[in-house]
């Protein structure tokens, strides 16, 4: 708490159990475990402590975009052993499409864990010719952009009470360039990969992991009660 961040120590012995590579497909090295699995080890790590929880949540959900990327680019984020993701899906940035992908720009709040994170993303709405790109539904179209963290400027914002540990700083992208292929729509997309943890809808799943880091805060407010 006093750093405002996960230990360094910490967060390398938590990716190489696995814990943020859950939702990873199996085929880019990942665990692809169950839904149940996952939010058990969530609460598990929340029980001990609520930022470490939080960020195991924050880690192993944005896994799932690896699902939605072509496989060749999902192992390039998420293939190595420590690789860790996290972002913000709300759509505060913008991105200009442009041959071969995007030009984005954005800051995003609440960027949990970014600190120890080799890939961000964030939501951004995507422009032509300057106006939002709509989606037949007549809503714009927002995508996922995924940076590599050496492109992301962190704002040192996070100074908080609650969850004070999970880092949720603000972070910024000026005008990058994303590959196309580096970008899903959580909305549009369908999976790439079969796996029956990808038929659960994308934020049904992220309720799932933050119920988790709940379940296990509560958990050990009750026992410190009874201890008490």
């Amino acid at each position: 708490e006093r750093h405002r961040r996960l230990p360094a120590e910490l967060v390398r012995a938590m990716a190489g159990v696995g814990l943020f590579r859950m939702c990873v497909p199996r085929v880019v090295g990942g665990l692809e475990v169950d839904a149940a699995t996952m939010v058990e080890a969530i609460e598990e790590v929340a029980k001990a402590d609520g930022s470490a929880g939080w960020c195991v949540m924050i880690g192993a959900t944005s896994g799932l975009v690896s699902a939605y990327l072509p496989e060749a680019i999902a192992s390039e984020i998420y293939g190595p052993p420590q690789a860790i993701t996290g972002g913000v899906f709300a759509p505060h940035g913008k991105a200009t499409a442009v041959a071969g992908g995007y030009r984005v720009s954005g800051r995003w709040p609440f960027g949990s864990g970014c600190e120890h994170c080799a890939w961000l993303m964030g939501g951004s709405v995507v422009l032509d010719d300057g106006s939002p790109r709509l989606l037949p539904n007549g809503q714009p179209d927002s995508r996922m952009m995924l940076f590599p963290s050496a492109a992301v400027e962190i704002l040192d914002t996070w100074t908080v009470s609650g969850l004070c540990g999970s880092g949720s700083h603000d972070f910024v992208v000026s005008d990058l360039l994303v590959p196309t292929g580096r970008s899903v729509s959580l909305i549009t997309d369908r999976p790439r990969q079969p796996g029956p943890l990808y038929l659960i809808p994308v934020f049904g799943l992220l309720a799932l992991g933050i119920a988790g880091v709940a379940l296990g805060i509560a958990r050990r407010s009750i026992d410190e009660l009874i201890d008490l």
